[in-house]
Order: structure tokens, then C-alpha cells, then sequence
């Protein structure tokens, strides 16, 4: 009878701990700040607390959002998470997703009011910005708008591999940009030399409101990928980039209407494909590219994941007669639906 008993109780407690999350969907996840995290009754780090949930704890939380937040130099969202049979709001910035589970569907619309955090209200702890990345190359007479080049950031070089020294893999230093006036001129206008406080010159840089975790790290160099797998994707072929378990699929589709290295192309369409909590996502980049250059298709400059979640970063570079137009891809965790996000652009011009 007493075992009986406590299987019905077992039962019980689990139905209302099932009970107490209601979502569309599912997520297990564990919490990875060393110092625990806080379950909250409204999403805001004001409300009060429900309970502290240890480090390595595994909780339940809600893939659906509550508001955007950042908290020490991690961007991340609100969500409905639940820990030990109590619900409450959580900062996901330092939840690590491990599962998801099988979507479950309410009966009735769930209509409660969620408390949103106050306009005026601000976080007790420090906060910093979103991330914000720039993108720059290093030239000689740059005849752009040189009031553009955000001097109070920090940049970041990035290096092509040392074939003396025997590596295969990009660097990535800290750098003091240099904007003067050409000594030489091309044009009628203004014209500016981009350069660094480095010796060797970089295959690009990258600027940030914040420390790049990156420097110092050796990220793979996949010039040769490139080389022998050419820079454009045509309709009908795909590039995997990266060498994870779960790597991203570069496709192209549309409609080739002449051949040659420069065809004639309509509906061409660039998509990104991978997976995303445990699901596969596929993302249209083709609007965002905006520029495709004289051949109708834009060329991968360089890709390499340095932000450190296993996704790689892309440059793409729409070449013209008259310019070079090169467009940033950021990894973004935090869309279900999306794999990048675009996040920064650079043109060349020629200046004559």
C-alpha cells in the first residue's frame, strides 16, 4: 500500500510539474554561470525571486521569449523555465540547451498576462551594449567617408597563416587602425590610406565595442577550401563550412541562362542550412546581400567562427569595375529561426 501510494504521489508531483510550463515547445537546458542563476516571477531582474537554482542544474524552460536583455557582455532573452515543480522567468544567457522535447499543443489559448518589465526600471548588476562589429580592410586611397571609421572601438586584425612556420590556422591580433591622407592620389577627391600598427598587413579587421575573445586563438584557415572549391556558389552546387558534427550547408539555386565564368542568372537564391536546438533551420541571405556583384553572384571572402559557438562567420565580397562591396555575417544564437545575422558592411570604391 505504501509503495502504491508513493507511486501515486510520484505521479502527482510530475503531472504538476509538467503542468506548470506551459509552452508550445520544450526545452531541457543546464545552467552554466558558476554562480547559479535566479528564478524570477516576472521577467525583470527587479521582480522577486522564486528560488536560486544551482550551477549544472538541469531546468525546463519555454522556447518562446520575453524580451531581450544583456548581462555581463551576454545577450540573451527572458524565458519561462521551471525548476523543481516552481515557474518562474530566467535569463538564458547561461542556459546551455541540451534537449528539446516533443512540441505540446494547449486546448485553450494560455491568456495570462505577463508582467514586463518598466521602461524606467534598470538591471541592479552591470550591463553592457549589444555586441557591435565593424568591418574594414586595409588600403591605400580609400576615397569613402573616413568619418565612418568608428576610431573608438577596438579592431582586431586577422592573419593569413605563417607557411615558414609551418601553421595552418588564421591569428587574430589587437591593432591600432591609421587613417591618413594618401601621399599619392588617384582621384579629384579626398583620399585616405588605411593601415595598421602591424608590420604584415591583414586579410581584413574587425572592430567591437567590446574585447574580442578571439585574439590570441589559432582558427582553422580554410583558404585552400577556397582555392580548389572556388569562391561563388552556382545554382545547383553546395559548400560545407566547417568541420563540427553539425556543420552549415552554403546552397544556390536559380535559373543559369548562358555558361561561362560570368553566366547570365535569374532567381538566385543563397541559403544557409543547419541545425538549431536539435531542429533543422534553413535561411534565405539572398535579400540581405543586397549586392551581388557583376557576375550576379557574391564570392566568399572568408569564413571562420570567431566568436567561439561552433558556427562560422562569413564575409562575402560583391566585386564591380568600380568597387568591391564586402558584407559581414555574425553567428546569432539567440533566433530559433535564423543561423547569421548581417551585421556589418565595407566598400571599396576606385577612386578614378
Amino acid at each position: 500500500m505504501k509503495k502504491s501510494f508513493a507511486f501515486l504521489l510520484l505521479a502527482l508531483l510530475t503531472f504538476t510539474t509538467q503542468a506548470q510550463l506551459d509552452c508550445s515547445r520544450q526545452l531541457d537546458c543546464r545552467i552554466i554561470a558558476k554562480s547559479g542563476m535566479r528564478l524570477r516571477a516576472t521577467p525583470s531582474l527587479k521582480a522577486k525571486v522564486v528560488t536560486s537554482v544551482p550551477y549544472d542544474s538541469m531546468v525546463v524552460a519555454c522556447q518562446e521569449t520575453f524580451g531581450e536583455m544583456t548581462y555581463e557582455e551576454m545577450t540573451g532573452y527572458w524565458r519561462k523555465v521551471e525548476f523543481h515543480g516552481k515557474s518562474g522567468f530566467m535569463f538564458d544567457g547561461f542556459l546551455e540547451i541540451i534537449a528539446v522535447r516533443n512540441p505540446t499543443w494547449n486546448a485553450e489559448p494560455d491568456n495570462t498576462m505577463v508582467e514586463q518589465p518598466k521602461e524606467e526600471e534598470k538591471p541592479l548588476a552591470t550591463t553592457t551594449k549589444s555586441s557591435k562589429y565593424s568591418l574594414m580592410t586595409e588600403t591605400y586611397n580609400y576615397c569613402g567617408d573616413a568619418n565612418k571609421i568608428d576610431a573608438g572601438l577596438l579592431w582586431y586584425g586577422f592573419y593569413p597563416p605563417d607557411p615558414t612556420k609551418g601553421q595552418n590556422y588564421v591569428s587574430v591580433k589587437e591593432v591600432e587602425v591609421n587613417v591618413a591622407l594618401s601621399k599619392t592620389k588617384v582621384g579629384k577627391g579626398l583620399e585616405f590610406d588605411v593601415e595598421t600598427s602591424e608590420a604584415d598587413r591583414s586579410m581584413f579587421l574587425i572592430g567591437l565595442n567590446r574585447k574580442l575573445e578571439a585574439e590570441g586563438m589559432h582558427i582553422k584557415d580554410n583558404s585552400e577550401q577556397l582555392r580548389y572549391g572556388g569562391r561563388k556558389v552556382f545554382p545547383g552546387q553546395e559548400l560545407v563550412l566547417g568541420q563540427n558534427e553539425k556543420p552549415i550547408k552554403l546552397s544556390a539555386t536559380g535559373n543559369v541562362e548562358s555558361s561561362g565564368p560570368c553566366p547570365e542568372l535569374t532567381n538566385y537564391k543563397l541559403s544557409l542550412k543547419g541545425e538549431k536546438y536539435f531542429l533543422p533551420v534553413e535561411q534565405n541571405i539572398t535579400e540581405e546581400l543586397v549586392h551581388n556583384g557583376q557576375c550576379g553572384m557574391p564570392e566568399i571572402y572568408w569564413y571562420g567562427d570567431f566568436t567561439g559557438d561552433g558556427v562560422p562567420e562569413i564575409i562575402f565580397v560583391s566585386v564591380y569595375k568600380e568597387k568591391n562591396h564586402f558584407t559581414l555575417f555574425i553567428s546569432d544564437p539567440h533566433q530559433d529561426n535564423a543561423i547569421v545575422r548581417k551585421e556589418a558592411e565595407w566598400v571599396i570604391d576606385k577612386c578614378y
